[in-house]
């Protein structure tokens, strides 16, 4: 699912909408596809905040990550096998349980 937000991002970008991808299965494989890198990466370069949300197990919150700080180097130097590296990670960092607190209730 794709959301117009301004949660999660910085206040660096404060004052501009961003957009958040969200996923409840196949992050790690929606990442590699070069349609959905290519457009991350031109919303990076363009300067809008992006942040990428993987659904967590039953009764705990989302992981979410803000993008651009991210891969910014990697969208810099159009290095597309890197993005998709960091795009990767990123969706890492989102599934570890550990970080994620259960949802109240």
């Amino acid at each position: 699912m794709i959301a117009f937000t301004n949660d999660d991002v910085p206040p660096a970008y404060a004052n501009t909408m961003g957009i958040r991808f969200e996923f409840f299965r196949d992050a790690r494989t929606t990442v590699n596809w070069q349609p959905f890198v290519g457009y991350v990466t031109e919303l990076i370069r363009n300067g809008m905040p992006v942040v990428l949300q993987v659904a967590g197990p039953p009764g705990f919150e989302a992981g979410r990550i803000f993008l651009n700080d991210l891969l910014i180097t990697s969208v810099a130097l159009r290095d597309y096998g890197r993005v998709i590296l960091d795009l990767t990670r990123a969706v890492a960092l989102c599934e570890n349980v550990e970080k994620k607190q259960p949802l109240p209730g």
